[in-house]
């Protein structure tokens, strides 16, 4: 009996812990490219407050942009999410109620229903999820859990494609956004050229120091034509500007450039290119988007022109 009451004292302390979910200072980052606008959504942690008797974290969702065509930037507070967790799972508030958004203890083929995150009249406001995969991950010496969804079907408009890690969300798309919220994978409602919200993951961080970051942009808060935005000059010439995956740039007999860089709008590397004195290069299957190509030169300064795709 003696044993019995030791091992239940030993256990106790464990039992109900909490997941160490939105902790003071969380803070998310998701880069988006949508026709010629690039920009970041930016989730942060504001607060509690309380829902039916639970304590929830407040999630206030803020877009930063920038039009590449028209040279005009604009940010908008989207909204706030009400979250809140448990030993094994994260839950959000919709319609009235809490629904499960992950399940850090679902096993293989284990579904759930998730919200929409923005009603659209007419359209479904809920999607299935299935678990494909489970599994632990190491993060700054710290061993996650992790799961691997997907939509329960095609029909289905909400959820993801995703690698979703415990404390920091879905990490690493398969098909489509990895946005903290569920992702909307159709067009229904919308406007046109409305923007879905979301964006592929960035990073995340918090009061703890702890921090994760994906490294597809240079920061956190990148946005492609924030940089120093100069233009070319008379004698350089990208043709054809749209073009169909194929363009060449002519630096023309003098110049001072040392290397080509072809990054898209949330600042990935496409193409980078040691120049060695050539003066011209083509570049080829590059897919549709709008792309930044910077002349990188001597002087260390840099030169940038945007170039469309149409593949």
């Amino acid at each position: 009996m003696k044993k019995l009451f030791c091992i239940l004292l030993f256990i106790t302390p464990f039992i109900g812990q909490g997941q160490n979910w939105s902790p003071a200072g969380a803070t998310w980052y998701y880069g988006f490219e949508v026709w010629s606008t690039a920009g970041y959504y930016k989730i942060e942690y504001t607060g509690d407050t309380i829902i039916t008797s639970i304590t929830c974290k407040k999630l206030k969702k803020t877009a930063y942009w920038h039009d590449l065509a028209f040279l005009s930037s604009d940010t908008a507070v989207v909204g706030t999410e009400y979250t809140y967790a448990d030993t094994n799972k994260v839950y959000i508030y919709k319609h009235n109620q809490f629904y499960t958004l992950y399940d850090f203890a679902a096993l293989p083929g284990a579904t759930w229903t998730v919200p929409e995150i923005k009603n659209y009249a007419g359209c479904d406001t809920i999607g299935v999820i299935k678990v494909d995969s489970v599994g632990t991950t190491v993060i700054n010496s710290e061993t996650l859990r992790y799961i691997c969804v997907s939509l329960m079907d095609t029909a289905q408009k909400w959820g993801w494609s995703a690698k979703i890690v415990e404390k920091i969300g879905p990490i690493k798309s398969y098909s489509n956004y990895d946005y903290l919220f569920p992702v909307k994978f159709d067009y229904c409602g919308m406007i046109v050229d409305e923007l879905i919200e979301g964006g592929r993951f960035r990073c995340y961080s918090d009061s703890s120091s702890f921090a994760y970051s994906s490294n597809i942009a240079p920061s956190c808060d990148f946005i492609t034509s924030t940089n120093d935005f100069s233009y070319l000059a008379d004698d350089v010439n990208v043709f054809p500007n749209p073009n169909l995956g194929t363009f060449t740039i002519d630096l023309g007999l003098e110049n001072n450039v040392i290397e080509l860089r072809l990054t898209n709008s949330v600042g990935e590397t496409i193409v980078q290119k040691q120049m060695n004195h050539q003066n011209r290069f083509t570049f080829e299957n590059i897919p549709h988007g709008t792309y930044i190509l910077s002349l990188l030169n001597q002087n260390g300064s840099t030169t940038n022109l945007k170039v469309i795709s149409c593949l």
